[in-house]
């Protein structure tokens, strides 16, 4: 009985294993560059013009690091250095300029 349940496990196993998996490929030297911005010790932000995305990226040990989305318009505002590689944000307008609506 034991063999059988090893084959029928053995046969069921892949099954349970290739739908879940895909496989994706893409051209990356005619893609546009990302840009990352270093900050010192262990953080950076990495820019992704392609997916118009920003992250903030901690490394670790052993080559493990640790990604979070950031706000590429806060980022923009705040890192100067940043600003140069986010051209798909629009610049911020001046406080009280052409948006301003008159108090009532």
């Amino acid at each position: 009985m034991r063999p059988l349940i090893v084959l029928v496990a053995a046969l069921a196993l892949p099954g349970c294993l290739i739908p879940h998996t895909q496989e994706n490929q893409a051209d990356l030297q005619t893609q546009g560059r990302f840009s990352i911005i270093d900050m010192g010790g262990r953080y950076s932000y990495l820019i992704d013009p392609r997916t118009e995305t920003c992250f903030l990226r901690m490394s670790g040990s052993d080559f493990n690091y640790s990604l979070v989305t950031v706000p590429c318009d806060k980022l923009k505002r705040n890192l100067p250095e940043a600003a140069a590689h986010i051209p798909w944000v629009p610049d911020a307008q001046p406080a009280g300029g052409a948006g301003a609506t008159p108090a009532s």
